[in-house]
């Protein structure tokens, strides 16, 4: 099930910080600096460490878990901190405080490593929601692709394209192409693996 938007049209737009010590905090605030801290009338927040976010304390969500970021050198040690942000954000919006939610980067080998049991974004935020089925679209204003398959040895690839993994994929995709792009009559077309 999708997560719920908020009915508030003033209803932030939240961006987690990502990977402390990669490009994650700098891609959040360059995605909030290019927005002007707005788009539409959604004010956005940052969920962060209010240290790297500094500049933008009056849009910040502090995270409480500690980060010691060093540039370019990921630490297992920051994870529970990447992971808080991700868990803050999804809560307000599954508590209808925010009205949509944004990630920044994160390093999968670091969080793993930390005892992360998904392999992305993606499957963390399933868990998070409790969503039966999620997919990951990729979007631009001519184009919306969503792989069928992710995170996953290429080698598995071809046993977890079946018939109803197309269904389901391609029922929840043409909701949110009607639903959340406003498309009357999406239409569908399915590439083909070889």
């Amino acid at each position: 099930s999708p997560m719920p938007l908020s009915a508030d049209s003033d209803a932030p737009i939240l961006i987690t910080m990502g990977e402390p010590s990669g490009v994650g905090p700098d891609v959040a605030l360059a995605a909030f600096n290019h927005f002007g801290g707005r788009i539409g009338t959604r004010p956005l927040k940052l969920v962060g460490d209010a240290r790297l976010f500094s500049t933008h304390r009056d849009a910040l969500i502090p995270t409480s878990a500690p980060v010691t970021p060093v540039p370019g050198k990921p630490d297992s040690a920051n994870a529970p901190a990447v992971i808080q942000a991700i868990e803050m954000a999804v809560a307000a919006c599954m508590d209808g405080k925010a009205g949509a939610l944004v990630t920044a980067p994160i390093h999968k080998a670091v969080l793993n490593a930390a005892g992360f049991g998904f392999p992305g974004h993606t499957e963390f935020l399933q868990h998070l929601t409790g969503a039966p089925q999620t997919v990951m679209m990729l979007a631009s204003d001519q184009l919306r692709v969503v792989p069928l398959t992710i995170h996953m040895p290429v080698a598995q690839v071809p046993a977890a394209i079946t018939r109803a993994a197309l269904c389901d994929a391609g029922e929840i995709i043409l909701s949110a192409l009607r639903r959340d792009f406003g498309i009357e009559k999406p239409r569908l077309a399915v590439a083909g693996l070889n």
